[in-house]
C-alpha cells in the first residue's frame, strides 16, 4: 500500500511542543504524503498528538527503549515498506524532498542509499522553501570524493533500503550516543551500499540550541563519538 516509511522520534514533548504542529503540517504538504507511512514513536504520550490520530497513514508507538537512535530501531523494525528515512520532529523538507529520493530509489535497484544538501536555519518552524533564518548551507560531498569518510556526509535526512539493517544491525545508540547515525553510514559504505548524492537543498535543518548533538553537551559527546568512528574505520582525519 505505502512506498516509503517515515520515522520521527518525539521525546519529552514538552521539549518540542514548538515543532510538533510545524511537523504534521510540513509532512502532509509532501507530494507523496498518501503513499508514505509515518511512525511516530514517541516517550510520552501528549494531547498535542491527538490531533492527529484520524490521519490513517500515520501511526504512534510508545517507546521502549530510551534515546532518539532507539526510538528509529523501534520505528525501522515496525515499517511495512521496504525504504526508510528518518525525519527529525524540528526539521523541515521541500515539497518534493521525499519524492525525489524515491524515485531514485526505484529508478536504480543498485543504489541504496540516497542523501542531499541541506540548508541550516536558527530559526524554529521557518520555511524549508524561503528560510528566513537562513545560516549556512551544508553540502556534503560525493562518495567517490577522498574526504568523504572524514565526516558524517549524509545529512539529517537520508533515505536507504530497510534489508540492509538484516546484515549490518541497527542504530548503536549506547556505544555512540550523539553519532550513530554516522557510525551506521559508515557501516552501509564498507558493506558496502551504493550511495547516491542529490546535489540540492532538499532539507532545512534547524540548528537546535536543546538538539541530540546540537546542545552544549552534545557537542561534546559529538567530539568523542567522532574521534571513536575515525578510529573504529581506521580513517585519518588530517
Amino acid at each position: 500500500m505505502y512506498h516509503l516509511s517515515v520515522i520521527g522520534s518525539v521525546g519529552p514533548p514538552e521539549r518540542y511542543l514548538e515543532s510538533i504542529d510545524g511537523w504534521f503540517k510540513n509532512i502532509q504538504t509532501q507530494t507523496i504524503f498518501k503513499l508514505t507511512e509515518h511512525i511516530i514513536v514517541y516517550a510520552k504520550w501528549h494531547e498535542i498528538f491527538d490531533k492527529y490520530t484520524h490521519l490513517k497513514n500515520v501511526k504512534f508507538i510508545e517507546e521502549t527503549g530510551k534515546g532518539v537512535y532507539n526510538a528509529w530501531n523501534q520505528g525501522i523494525r515496525a515499517a511495512t515498506t521496504d525504504i526508510v528515512t528518518n525525519w527529525n520532529i524540528d526539521d523541515r523538507r521541500t515539497i518534493r524532498a521525499n519524492e525525489k529520493k524515491l524515485i531514485v530509489l526505484h529508478k536504480d535497484k543498485t543504489v541504496g542509499l540516497v542523501y542531499n544538501w541541506a540548508n541550516v536555519t536558527s530559526k524554529e518552524n521557518d520555511d524549508p522553501e524561503i528560510p528566513e533564518g537562513m545560516w549556512r548551507k551544508f553540502q556534503w560531498l560525493r562518495p567517490e570524493d577522498p574526504n568523504w569518510k572524514r565526516f558524517c556526509q549524509c545529512g539529517p535526512d537520508p533515505m536507504w533500503r530497510k534489508k540492509y539493517h538484516d546484515e549490518v544491525g541497527y542504530f548503536d545508540g549506547e556505544e555512540f550516543p550523539v553519532a550513530a547515525d554516522w557510525d551506521m553510514w559508515m557501516k552501509l559504505y564498507h558493506l558496502p551500499v551504493k550511495f547516491h548524492l542529490i546535489q540540492e537543498e532538499l532539507c532545512l535543518y534547524y540548528l537546535n540550541p536543546e538538539g541530540n548533538s546540537t546542545s552544549e553537551e552534545g557537542k561534546k559527546l559529538n567530539k568523542i563519538d567522532d574521534e571513536k568512528i575515525l578510529k573504529k574505520y581506521g580513517v585519518t582525519n588530517e
